[in-house]
Order: structure tokens, then sequence, then C-alpha cells
């Protein structure tokens, strides 16, 4: 069923880092239909060279999914993340807003359509106050469908409440999620609040319906892993727990294969690192659970996740293993703490002839033969995210230029191409749109947009995600002449950067560069950028 690419070495893994997760296992069936269709799926982690690529939604902004997981419910992929385009920085001792909990669907888990965010939290009270910058942020969305209920229950963790959670509900996977209050568990449902007690956790389901948690305990266990049945609306924990008996671990997954029940594991823990993927198994929920044994010592460059048990077009199931690949907060890769350019890595779990998961090897792409209720319209939209307008060797500013042919003649009202920030820029982002080749031709247009720092009640106007940012011109072009947008700007700190890809695809802007924006620009090799145009009357 399964077809890969060669191996990515481990020798190439890039210096990434990934927070926090944990998962649990779905019926193919929840919520929903049987499948009927089928397709073989690509699934694409790397570039060619062996960095990390972000995948793009239908209206072409990068996914901004970051600490969550896929399910299946009603013949559909759903993903559910923590979501950072707004700017929101884990441990930040300035204003950083919240930036909630994203969802996302797709047909084929090719082509990924945003519903928005799972409920709003645009206000002080309650969801700024808890989850903001002078918190310890708002973690983890774990969705479980009840069928008894026939609710979908969401399990948040936060850290205002001693225990660590809070319950929302909807009766469609897309939200809107109602508050249904804080939950009891076994362990910490009285003590200090704003410490972290209770902490990475994830939801299961088992085939007659009854709900788990498994989540990490803190304030008693170091870190170790307790399993606990939950009550049967899925709102909160009834007690009735076991403990793996293992220590300072995170995010774990709970799922469920041929009758074996299996958790994976982040060990040790470690906030935006790559750590070690280890797994145990056990014949029932409560145990008893088997030792530790490893399948990925960088789980492929970040830090293990959600393991989502899927459909097959035969009716049977596979195992899809998802990690974050964290950007660091050491000071590599830019070293501020947002995650919104951070990347995902997918692959599915195989297993031995006795029910062990083989090693997990870090393929640039894997193929798997998956539902598909419709077919993909062409080859997945991941994109090579580059943060390089800004200060460069010796204070000079970096400044990309994008050179594109006008497919129609009128009046250009704006064109827009995958935009973001990162590091606070103290200037604006300036574009100017010139003929190609002319840099000390005239300027036939020019916009000039300021990042804004942003703040939950303040909106940023450049995303820390890669989104499209709209460039307002007012030029008239013609169809055939070749054009060059040109964007630098003063910031001394931070950059703003563009989304480059999809490798091979037709029509993309291509990429140059220059040290001070002179007119000794150089053509950058590989993929260039996306760029659209809006005509006045369109």
């Amino acid at each position: 069923m399964l077809r890969s690419s060669p191996r990515r070495g481990a020798a190439h893994l890039p210096a990434l880092c990934l927070a926090l997760l944990a998962s649990a296992c779905d019926s193919p069936t929840e919520g929903g239909r049987n499948p009927t269709a089928t397709g073989s799926v690509p699934l694409v982690n790397f570039d060619a060279a062996g960095r990390p690529l972000v995948r793009f939604d239908v209206a072409g902004d990068q996914v901004d999914a970051h600490g969550g997981e896929i399910r299946w419910f009603e013949d559909r992929y759903y993903m559910y993340a923590e979501t950072y385009g707004c700017g929101f920085e884990w441990h930040k001792l300035a204003p950083a807003p919240f930036c909630g909990f994203r969802v996302y669907s797709s047909p084929n888990l090719v082509e990924w359509t945003d519903h928005g965010l799972l409920f709003d939290v645009s206000q002080w009270e309650p969801w700024q106050r808890r989850c903001n910058w002078w918190s310890n942020g708002c973690f983890r969305p774990h969705v479980a469908y009840n069928p008894a209920t026939r609710k979908y229950v969401l399990w948040v963790n936060v850290y205002d409440a001693p225990v660590g959670y809070y319950v929302l509900e909807s009766d469609t996977p897309t939200g809107p999620f109602v508050e249904r209050g804080v939950p009891r568990l076994a362990f910490n449902n009285e003590g200090l609040q704003g410490r972290i007690n209770n902490g990475d956790h994830n939801l299961f389901v088992d085939d007659d319906g009854t709900g788990y948690i498994v989540y990490t305990e803190w304030a008693q266990g170091n870190g170790d892993v307790v399993v606990e049945r939950l009550t049967p609306d899925f709102l909160s924990g009834t007690g009735t727990h076991v403990r793996l008996g293992v220590s300072r671990t995170e995010a774990p997954s709970l799922f469920k294969r041929a009758g074996r029940y299996y958790i994976t594991i982040g060990d040790p823990n470690c906030a935006y690192c790559e750590t070690n993927t280890v797994y145990l198994t056990a014949p029932s929920p409560l145990g008893p659970w088997s030792e530790r044994k490893r399948i990925s010592s960088t789980s492929c460059g970040g830090q293990p996740g959600h393991v989502s048990r899927l459909p097959t077009p035969d009716g049977g199931s596979w195992y899809l293993y998802q990690s974050d690949l964290w950007l660091n907060s050491d000071g590599r890769d830019g070293g501020d703490l947002n995650q919104a350019p951070a990347s995902q890595f997918w692959a599915p779990l195989e297993f031995d002839a006795s029910g062990g998961i083989q090693p997990i090897t870090c393929e640039r792409e894997y193929r798997v033969d998956a539902v598909v209720k419709a077919p993909p319209q062409g080859p997945p939209d991941v994109r090579r995210l580059q943060c390089d307008v800004g200060p460069g060797p010796g204070g000079r500013a970096l400044a990309r230029e994008f050179r594109f042919t006008a497919a129609g003649t009128g009046r250009l009202r704006s064109l827009s191409l995958p935009t973001y920030q990162r590091g606070e820029p103290d200037a604006p982002l300036v574009f100017e749109l010139r003929a190609a080749g002319g840099a000390a031709g005239p300027v036939l247009g020019r916009a000039s947009i300021d990042a804004d720092a942003g703040g939950w009640d303040v909106p940023v106007n450049i995303s820390w995600a890669g989104r499209r940012l709209e460039v307002p011109l007012d030029v008239t072009v013609q169809a055939g002449a070749e054009y060059a947008l040109s964007a630098r700007s003063a910031t001394t700190q931070g950059c703003y950067g563009f989304a480059y890809g999809p490798e091979g695809a037709a029509g993309l802007a291509t990429a140059w560069s220059s040290p001070d924006g002179s007119a000794a620009w150089a053509a950058e090799s590989g993929p260039g950028v996306r760029v659209d145009l809006a005509f006045a009357g369109n």
C-alpha cells in the first residue's frame, strides 16, 4: 500500500525545533458514512535540498497549523491546530496576542480549505486574558466525536485552571465550539493556577464509544503519562486511570490497531526542539503498558505529535504519524518565538508481523493509498519560506525583485504575493513596480506597507504566516510586457519574507536579489513566487 521516495538522510536534517503535541484514535467512519472513493495521495515534506516545505490551502495562503491533529469525520479529513499568524509568541514579555485554534478540511489530504477559528478569541475576556503573552499560552486543540451525544468535543490545554484544560462542544466538526467549563481529572483539580500541573494531552475513542484522555501529569508525576476514562459525555474524567511510569515526556498519542493499543510519546520533553519518538503497547487503554521502544531519534527534525487512524479504500485503516518541525527558540532560525513559518512532517506508520512499529524514516515524500472523495486538481501546493528582506551584511538591506509577464492589458489595481514577517520589523516593506531590467528607470507604482506589531485588539497588516498580501497599485500594464516588482525595507530588526514555489509550477515570477536594491540584481536559482494581478473592474 505504501511507496516512498529515496530516504532523506539524517545528516541533512536542519536544526529545527518543535513544541508540544498529543494524539488519539478515530474510528475510520467516526461521525459519518463509509468511505467509497480511492486514490494515491502524495505526502510531501521536504524539497530536493532537504529543507522543510510548508503547505498552502486552496485560497493560496499558508496552512497555519501546529500542535494539533488530523481527524476523519463525515467523509472528510479535518486538521485542528494552533495558529500563529497574528503574532503569538510563547513566553514573550511584551504584547503578543493569542491567535486561537484553526480548522482546515480536505477531501484528499492534498487540497485544504480554511474554515477559520474554532471559536472567537478576539475579546480580552476570557481567551486573550487566558492565553496571550503574559500567560503560559493555550495549546493542543484535540477533538473527538461522541457517538452517544452526537457532539464534537474539544479539549484545549490552558494554564489559568489548575487542572490545565477547558472543554468545549459543537454540533459540527468546524464549530463554533461553545465552552462547557473546567473538567475534573484524577490529578491536580485544585492548587495554584498559572503553573504546569497537567500538560500535553490527546483524546481517544474506543470501538465501543468509550472515550479516554491521555495526558502528561507534572505536579506529582514529573511528566508521567496518564490514561483516564472519560465520562459518557466526554466533558470530564471519571478518575479511573493508569499511569505509564515514565517521566519528563510530552505529546502522548493513543491509538488502536488490530486489537492492540499504542501510545507514542516525545521522550524527553523539550519545547521547540527535536526529540525521540518512543511507543508503548497494551491489551487495553488501562494497561498494563509495555516498556518503551524507540522508533525515531529525531522525529525527523522535530517533535512527535498525533497519530491519526484513517480509512483505506478497502474499509481498513492506516496510521498517519505527524510531527511538528518547530523553529528553534535559542537563536537559530531567527531566534524569535513565533512559530508561523514552522512546518509539519507526515509519514505513514508501518508495522512488522508481530505488530511492532517499524523505525520512522524521514522521507522527502511518501505516497499512500487513501480514501479520496475528490481527486486533487494538481500536485500538493507546498512551498519554501525564506525571510530575506531586512538587515544584511554590513548593515545593508537585502532587497528582492520578482519579474513577471503581464497576461493582459489594462489598469492594474493591485497585485498580491504570499508574504510574511518575523522578528517585529521596525520599518515598512516598500514595493516598487518598474519595467523589468530598468532599475534606473521611472517607478510605475509604489506602495509602503507597515508590518504593525499587532495586539489582541490590533490586527497586523502583514501576517506572521505566508499569506497573500495585497499591494495597492494604479498603473497601466501591457499584455506580454515584462515587469519587475521590487521589495525592500529599512528595518533594523527582523525581516520580511516570501513563499517560493511550488516546485515545477508554471507562471511563477522569477526571483532576483540585490544587497542594497541597486542595479546589480542577480537571478536566484529554484522556483519563484506566485504573483496574482487584479485589474480595475475585476
